[in-house]
């Protein structure tokens, strides 16, 4: 388990992620973020109907940097991270994997946080993110009605 240190990070040095979820037209649909420790910035980020591995992969596939510049991937322990296709990725990459303490989700209090405030952004300023998750479409285009 990773010992979240807040500053004196190199950049990449620890990226964090998590999901969250907003609702669509009445339905579910799932935000996966990751977040840079070193600046906080949203590297990476995918929207869909399902909370799936492939959400995760999906993000990864927005880094805009080289993925193995990325050093530790931090997560919880859901099955959304800990699978086949998320261990080949960080293999292929040699990104080291830290998971939370087993029965301690909020040692991701960070990444929660900004998603949290992903979350509550597009319902309580009513983005137009219904049309743009419900369609894959990315959320960098999300404007205000």
């Amino acid at each position: 388990m990773l010992t979240i240190q807040l500053s004196n990070r190199d950049q990449l040095d620890v990226v964090v992620s998590d999901l969250t979820y907003v609702r669509v037209d009445g339905k579910w649909n799932y935000v996966c973020i990751l977040l840079d420790l070193f600046n906080r910035e949203i590297i990476g980020y995918s929207a869909g109907a399902k909370k799936d591995a492939q959400l995760v992969y999906k993000a990864f596939t927005t880094v805009k940097y080289k993925l193995d510049d990325i050093n530790i991937f931090h997560t919880d322990r859901v099955n959304e991270f800990k699978n086949n296709i998320i261990d080949g990725l960080i293999d292929t990459f040699n990104i080291k994997r830290s998971l939370s303490k087993k029965g301690c989700p909020y040692a991701n209090y960070i990444i929660l946080s900004s998603a949290c405030i992903t979350a509550c952004s597009s319902s309580c300023h009513k983005f137009s993110i219904s049309f743009l998750v419900a369609n894959g479409k990315s959320l960098a285009s999300a404007s205000p009605i």
